[in-house]
């Protein structure tokens, strides 16, 4: 396997148009590590393939450019892992595109094919997300290359929906989920919400908040009863609630539905968020809905909501700290006396 691995190359640049066009239809296995070989040479040879004139050879084409990419992206993230060195150049080569393979499945974009169109426009998808979202995936950098996707019109957002839908594939899929769900947020359609809303109930990361981002431009009663059963969701390491940013970019208007989050919200997480938000940020519409999370059966909850009822001086709230001071748990006991002592210093 290895002789022929590394045969390939020479085989390919000896004949080009015949050599990859076998390359490209043949064994898969075969093909991936001819590939990975050679990159540099084999690019522009496959790129040309895009204009072949069997709709085989132009779809595998499609299929193999991202299959490029993506081995190109995953040995520089590789060495990047496990300290071994990576030059300048090679780190840009993992970040910036290169112009003819983007320019070549833009082009293949408008095939008349739909097999290649389709391949053509999730390679597109794979490959700026590798430069515009940097090697490791992550959301920074410069977004301007998905313009490209973006200016191939609503008909790609079918297969972006698709991309978007693609988790539980490997760590590096959520770099392509993440561009995805950015061009999906310069189109408006029903489809689009649906899918957002979708990628909220499951999705975590990164991908969860963009999600959220574009979806609260939408007036849809979805919105935010959706956004809030998952606000207890986290980026990683990263720390930091989205669904709370999102919310607040929201506004006045998302108010009641956080409240109602506090003892509806079927996530104990997104429970406990709120209950602590709320003390963070006093409002009084929430005074009640604390107080009835006292009798949470989350004991963090219980606390979370006894330690912000220190921020809601009222008759209400002192009966029913008072009653919490009495509760089984001693963590809810502790906070409920102290929150107690805190309106009781000031006097209110």
């Amino acid at each position: 396997m290895a002789f022929a691995v590394l045969l390939w190359p020479t085989l390919v640049l000896g004949a080009p148009q015949k050599d990859i066009r076998g390359l490209l239809t043949g064994d898969k296995h075969r093909r991936t590590e001819a590939l990975k070989h050679d990159l540099a040479h084999l690019t522009p040879l496959v790129v040309a393939a895009l204009r072949d004139e069997k709709v085989e050879v132009r779809r595998q084409a499609a299929i193999a450019l991202r299959e490029m990419d993506m081995a190109e992206a995953e040995d520089i993230e590789n060495r990047l892992r496990h300290s071994l060195p990576v030059s300048e150049e090679e780190y840009l080569a993992g970040r910036e595109p290169r112009l003819s393979v983007v320019s070549g499945l833009v082009a293949a974009a408008h095939d008349t094919d739909s097999r290649v169109k389709y391949e053509s426009i999730r390679s597109l998808s794979w490959i700026l997300r590798n430069r515009a979202w940097g090697v490791h995936g992550e959301p920074w950098g410069d977004m301007a290359p998905l313009q490209a996707l973006v200016d191939l019109g609503p008909g790609i957002v079918p297969i972006l929906i698709s991309e978007l839908k693609a988790n539980g594939a490997p760590d590096y899929r959520d770099g392509v989920r993440v561009s995805a769900v950015e061009v999906l947020s310069k189109f408006r359609e029903k489809r689009i919400l649906d899918a957002l809303l979708w990628t909220i109930d499951r999705e975590n990361g990164f991908v969860l908040a963009r999600a959220m981002d574009a979806a609260i431009v939408y007036d849809d009663r979805r919105v935010l009863p959706t956004i809030v059963a998952n606000v207890g969701k986290e980026i990683g390491d990263y720390g930091g609630t989205p669904g709370l940013w999102a919310l607040e970019k929201v506004g006045g208007s998302a108010i009641p539905a956080m409240v109602k989050g506090i003892t509806a919200a079927r996530d104990r997480r997104a429970r406990w968020t709120l209950a602590y938000y709320f003390g963070d940020h006093p409002d009084d519409r929430a005074r009640p809905a604390l107080i009835a999370a006292l009798r949470d059966p989350v004991h963090d909850v219980a606390v979370f909501a006894a330690e912000s009822l220190a921020k809601y001086p009222h008759p209400k709230t002192v009966a029913a700290l008072k009653k919490a001071a009495k509760d089984p748990y001693e963590g809810v006991r502790t906070a409920a006396l102290k929150s107690l002592e805190t309106i009781q210093a000031a006097g209110r």
